[in-house]
C-alpha cells in the first residue's frame, strides 16, 4: 500500500482475501487463461510460495462459442459454464473467475447459480477506475477490448459515464 491506498496492481482484495481456492473456469480462449494465472501469481505479492494466491483452474475448451450464442439468443455456453462453477464450488473453491470477457454477459446468472463469490470482470473494471480517478496515476486511460457481441450488447456500457470518467478520449 502507498499513503493509505492500494498499489494499482496491486491484486483485488476479492482474491486475496480468500480462505480457500479461486476457482478458475478457463479454456475461452487458453491464452487469456494463461494470461490470467500469469498476473495472478506477479499481483499476488507473495515472497514465498505459501504466499500466493492458491487456485484452481479448469481448462475444458469445449465450450460452444459465446459470441455466437449471444447473437441468436441461445443459453449453450451458459448451461457449460454453470456446470464448471457448480463444480469447481463443490471441490471447495472460495470464489470464481473468468478471464473471458464475453462469458461475463451471463454474470448475473453465473452469480445467481452459485452460493460463493462470483468475481464479475466488468465490475472488477469499474471498481479499479472508480479507485482511481482523479489520482493521476500515470494519466489513467482506459481501453476494453472485446468481441463482436460484448460491443453489441454493451457489456461494459455505453461509454465512460457513470464509470469514473465521463468522456471518451
Amino acid at each position: 500500500m502507498l499513503n493509505g491506498k492500494r498499489e494499482a496492481n496491486a491484486c483485488p482484495p476479492h482474491i486475496t482475501g480468500l480462505k480457500k481456492p479461486l476457482g478458475v473456469i478457463g479454456g475461452m480462449e487458453s491464452l487469456a487463461t494463461a494470461k490470467f494465472l500469469q498476473a495472478l501469481a506477479q499481483k499476488s505479492g507473495g515472497e514465498t510460495d505459501r504466499e500466493h494466491v492458491p487456485f484452481i483452474a479448469l481448462l475444458l475448451p469445449n465450450i460452444s462459442d459465446r459470441s455466437h450464442a449471444i447473437s441468436i439468443a441461445s443459453d449453450a455456453p451458459l448451461r457449460q459454464i454453470l456446470e464448471r462453477a457448480q463444480w469447481l464450488e463443490k471441490v471447495g473453491c472460495g470464489a470464481i473467475a473468468i478471464p473471458c470477457n464475453t462469458a461475463h454477459f451471463w454474470s448475473s446468472d453465473i452469480a445467481n447459480a452459485l452460493t460463493i463469490n462470483f468475481i464479475s470482470m466488468v465490475e472488477v473494471t469499474r471498481d479499479f477506475i472508480h479507485q482511481h480517478n482523479g489520482t493521476g496515476i500515470d494519466n489513467l486511460r482506459t481501453i476494453v477490448l472485446g468481441m463482436e457481441a460484448n460491443i453489441q450488447r454493451k457489456l461494459y456500457g455505453h461509454s465512460a459515464a457513470g464509470w469514473g470518467g465521463g468522456r471518451r478520449p
